[in-house]
């Protein structure tokens, strides 16, 4: 019999995922999958409110992560009338920039939690 945490490692072997939190209330989900040659790193974005948005990042030599999720965030839109949720990614927009921090360290800055699923 297979060992259950040998499953787990294999099933997800080349995926993370994040629960971002603000004030103990879950705003946002993140998951990044790298493909098989570690070449491209996709990035699925959830901020509750808005529709969830993938976004990709190829090549070497730089934080995929970083840039995947900035491009990720730059595809969310939200809904004028839903006040909360444009805050949410006004907020993840104006956090995540090209400062050379990475995306995690950009959100906890501005007072998100970031919190390891997978």
């Amino acid at each position: 019999m297979t060992d259950i945490y040998d499953q787990h490692a294999k099933a997800f072997a080349n995926v993370s995922a994040y629960v971002v939190a603000k004030d103990g209330d879950i705003i946002a989900r993140i998951a990044f999958k790298h493909s098989k040659s570690n070449l491209r790193v996709t990035c699925y974005l959830h901020i509750l409110g808005a529709q969830m948005v993938k976004a990709y990042a190829t090549g070497g030599n730089y934080d995929r992560h970083t840039a995947a999720a900035r491009s990720a965030i730059s595809k969310v839109v939200a809904e004028d009338t839903d006040i909360r949720t444009v805050q949410r990614v006004g907020a993840f927009r104006d956090a995540v920039t090209d400062n050379g921090a990475h995306w995690d360290q950009d959100l906890r800055r501005v007072g998100f939690d970031v919190w390891q699923a997978v």
